[in-house]
């Protein structure tokens, strides 16, 4: 009650402003957005409409991508996104129009019309959703989304003239599992499936977590009585159940599914690293163990720096090369999680050591089976004493999967420590391009050589990992294209059929460029990504310690 008291004539009045002037302006940006979802809706309509008149196969999905594609370009977001919105936007406008009209005449938000369109998305006859609309209409003008939505569900609930269970075997083919990437190298990984197995599924976490719990209370308890020293699991619950999710998953076999010969149970979890070999040398948190393995300082003996992985052990010596080039290296193999860890064993070089990051591969192994892993490690930067500043370990970039999602340090080494195999990308030190990843089969070698560089489907806007991505010739092989990198990309299965199905043309440049030409003649450059690597700045002298060499590394962004 004594919140305002102090408050002028003044004041109130400019408040009342301010509350009709928001009033107004959300009113307007609510039908603005009416107004784009009949655009994007008008936009799906006009695909159809181009499809149904060459009566193609595939009921217009190709040419729904193509016009997708081109408003994504010009709006610099993701087609898929564009594609979902013109579905979204065509349910709204054609399924529920009172509902698009009212949000056009800004008297509810999209919140209000999003809230009604996923509570009546059950009701298929044409009269039930205009009653619907009818009776939850007057609610949404006067609720708040949150307080609507209840109301929204209830009545649907009445209208709808299916029965549950016919509406559940229909929702069990929309069951599905999908990962968000999160902040901090975190990620959320979802499930949409029947509530009975997803809550059971929780409830028997749960039970596994709390009997962990007990039986470390007991063990804490006995080891207390007896004068045992004994560590405690001081995880929670939630982290215990977490753990204990993982743990099934990578390391279960679905007994349900498995074949007789055990197929399911024999794959493995594969993930890819890549991180800049520095920091992986001082794993230890030794900083001279990089100078070390570096040899820098010892110009007497400068040739080519190699690395190379043997019994799940891993050496790496570096040395100069004479054009300062950055070397990174890979080779695939399968590691136990009982082998050895890899160590990185140094040898005298010159004194233009050339920067690396590796990519080893490793999968998550099943019961204690051998598996493979793709990782890539990065370590921290010594100074001329020995001593790493926090202040160098945090200009060099992180570890990171797919080339996209920061890993942290611990996770890196710990999955580099039990990979027997590394690919080794050559990246320019001052510039940071790649120059090439060697491999010893060629075919292989290319193929790794388009992962590295690309990263990604080479489609503007598209981030899907680029070894989910077909290995597409810009050029066909069939017209005279050749097959190197100079005329080879990386599309995902969508983009590659978008490219040889529609419209859209791509011109392959040097250095990895792509040019793409849109169906109206709008012109989309599609770059490589910066390289995940160290970079040095031009040495107006030549190095000759190894604080010269790592002080002037810097990220390439």
């Amino acid at each position: 009650m004594e919140a305002l008291l102090d408050a002028t004539d003044d004041q109130m009045a400019l408040l009342a402003d301010l509350v009709e002037s928001l009033s107004v302006a959300d009113a307007t940006v609510n039908a603005m957005m009416a107004a784009r979802d009949g655009l994007l809706a008008l936009a799906g309509r006009l695909a159809v409409d181009i499809a149904a008149q060459g009566d193609h196969p595939d009921r217009g999905d190709m040419t729904t991508r193509t016009v997708a594609a081109e408003i994504g370009q010009a709006l610099r977001v993701s087609d898929r996104t564009v594609e979902r919105r013109m579905g979204q936007a065509s349910v709204l406008v054609d399924a529920f129009p009172t509902v698009w009209q009212a949000q056009g005449a800004g008297r509810i938000s999209a919140a209000h019309a999003h809230v009604v369109i996923e509570a009546g998305s059950g009701l298929t006859d044409p009269a039930e959703r205009a009653a619907y609309a009818a009776a939850v209409l007057p609610l949404a003008e006067e609720e708040s989304p949150n307080r609507l939505r209840p109301l929204a569900k209830r009545i649907a609930e009445r209208l709808r003239g299916s029965s549950i269970d016919e509406r559940h075997k229909a929702a069990r083919q929309r069951r599905r599992v999908w990962a968000v990437d999160a902040d901090d190298a975190m990620a959320d990984l979802h499930l949409h499936g029947p509530a009975v197995l997803v809550h059971a599924m929780t409830d028997r976490l749960a039970q596994m977590a709390h009997t962990i719990r007990t039986e470390n209370r007991r063990e804490a308890a006995d080891a207390a009585r007896s004068g045992i020293p004994f560590e405690p699991d001081t995880r929670s619950i939630d982290e215990l159940r977490a753990d204990l999710l993982a743990d099934l998953v990578l390391t279960g076999v679905p007994t349900a599914h498995d074949s007789a010969d055990g197929l399911l149970g024999s794959i493995s979890a594969r993930v890819t690293l890549t991180v800049p070999v520095l920091t992986l040398m001082t794993a230890d948190g030794s900083p001279g163990s990089a100078e070390s393995s570096l040899g820098l300082g010892n110009p007497a003996n400068a040739h080519e720096g190699t690395t190379s992985t043997h019994n799940g052990q891993a050496s790496a010596h570096e040395g100069p090369t004479s054009n300062h080039d950055g070397q990174t290296s890979t080779h695939d193999g399968r590691a136990s999680t009982h082998e050895g860890t890899p160590r990185l064993c140094g040898d005298p070089a010159g004194v233009h050591g050339a920067p690396t990051t590796g990519t080893a591969s490793r999968e998550a192994p099943p019961k204690n089976r051998d598996a493979q892993q793709l990782v890539t490690a990065t370590p921290s930067r010594p100074t001329h004493s020995g001593e790493a500043s926090s202040h160098q370990r945090a200009s060099l970039p992180p570890a990171s999967l797919d080339g996209v999602i920061p890993v942290d340090a611990s996770t890196a080494r710990m999955l580099a420590a039990h990979a027997t195999g590394w690919d080794r990308a050559l990246t320019h030190p001052i510039t940071g391009s790649l120059l090439a990843v060697d491999r010893y089969r060629p075919s292989e070698e290319l193929r790794r050589h388009l992962r590295t560089r690309d990263e990604r489907c080479r489609f503007p806007t598209c981030g899907l990992s680029a070894r989910r991505c077909d290995v597409d010739h810009n050029q066909a092989a069939a017209s005279g294209g050749e097959t190197s990198a100079d005329n080879l990309s990386t599309f995902c299965r969508r983009h590659h059929m978008l490219k040889h199905h529609s419209p859209w043309q791509v011109a392959h440049h040097a250095g990895g460029v792509l040019e793409w030409t849109s169906p109206t003649g709008r012109s989309y450059v599609d770059r490589p990504p910066a390289p995940h690597t160290v970079v040095f700045a031009p040495p107006a002298e030549p190095w000759t310690t190894a604080d010269d060499l790592l002080n002037a590394a810097h990220a390439p962004f």
